[in-house]
């Protein structure tokens, strides 16, 4: 895996080792629909949760997951992502959280933001995503307070729907 990994560096010119959670300027716009956003800008998950490298994935190597798609370098990452996505699956759908609900304020009222580039950070076994480099260091200022309104914002959006309280819903727990 290595041995390929560094073939398509060469091959590429691009950088593949990055400290996870560093940030870099390389933005790229997201497609314009839910079904054709891409996960960490095509970066493999696997790659980037178990060897700490951003890689560009190959689309013959996809997977989707809670509508997103996801690429990987091989065969061989997409299994091991296939058998446990949550593990390397992006929070919140790659919502950035710390844009789109704050930690104040109202939390139906927020525009949804997206992460681009490779702002990202891992907490609590999860990889969240951010729109900018401001932002992600927001986050690791407060990492627990931003996952907790992003939560709630969730179980909000939950309630609406059902037009029951999750207490209704799931009056045993």
């Amino acid at each position: 895996m290595i041995a390929r990994a560094s073939f398509f560096v060469i091959a590429t010119g691009l950088i593949v080792a990055f400290t996870w959670g560093n940030a870099t300027s390389q933005d790229s716009p997201l497609p314009s629909t839910s079904k054709d956003r891409i996960a960490l800008d095509g970066d493999c998950c696997v790659s980037a949760v178990e060897l700490n490298a951003y890689v560009k994935g190959e689309d013959r190597f996809t997977s989707r997951w809670r509508g997103l798609r996801y690429l990987f370098l091989s065969e061989e990452e997409k299994v091991v992502f296939d058998s446990n996505p949550e593990k390397y699956a992006i929070a919140f759908g790659g919502l950035d959280i710390v844009a789109t609900y704050g930690l104040d304020g109202p939390l139906d009222k927020n525009e949804k933001t997206y992460g681009v580039g490779r702002h990202t950070d891992r907490f609590e076994n999860r990889t969240y995503h951010f729109a900018n480099e401001a932002n992600f260091r927001l986050f690791t200022k407060n990492r627990s307070g931003y996952v907790l309104r992003a939560q709630q914002a969730a179980y909000s959006n939950v309630e609406k729907k059902r037009g029951k309280t999750l207490a209704e819903l799931y009056p045993e727990k």
